[in-house]
């Protein structure tokens, strides 16, 4: 029986290209990486939507996996 994944946190990781027992350093590392690969100020004209597409699903991950973290470790915390 698996879990409900309400926040969309297997669907983050997989769009970095990450397992879901990923760091929060790893999960800032391929972010990055991804990131810079699909901006879509450094792709040719004809490629410029389809990585502004990328990009944004790129960043919404990281930042559901980013709040996640967050979460984590204000829980941790008490």
């Amino acid at each position: 029986y698996k879990t409900l994944d309400v926040e969309g946190e297997q669907n983050a990781y997989a769009t970095l290209g990450l397992p879901s027992t990923a760091t929060e350093v790893e999960v800032k590392q391929a972010f990055r990486k991804l990131a810079l690969k699909y901006h879509p100020d450094k792709q040719p004209p004809d490629q410029q939507e389809e990585a502004q597409r990328r990009f944004v699903e790129i960043n919404r991950a990281h930042e559901t996996l980013s709040k996640i973290f967050e979460r984590k470790s204000r829980r941790e915390s008490r």
